[in-house]
């Protein structure tokens, strides 16, 4: 991630044009973890260097919002 990454998805809009892009696509993984069964506590335990690797899957679902 470069430099104007970050403050593009976090502060701005971002590529789907949505304000602080970065904080809906969190919200959209997190509920679809708890729809499928996590609690807030199981998912406050994922080790932070896993996370890219958990979330990488919910591509797809943040693909489907952008229409």
């Amino acid at each position: 991630m470069n430099f104007w990454t970050l403050p593009w998805l976090t502060i701005g809009p971002g590529p789907a044009g949505l304000e602080r892009e970065a904080y809906y696509a969190g919200w959209l993984v997190v509920g679809d973890w708890l729809a499928h069964g996590m609690s807030f506590s199981e998912i406050a335990r994922i080790p932070e260097k896993e996370m890219p690797h958990r979330v990488g899957p919910h591509e797809a679902l943040m693909a489907e919002t952008k229409r």
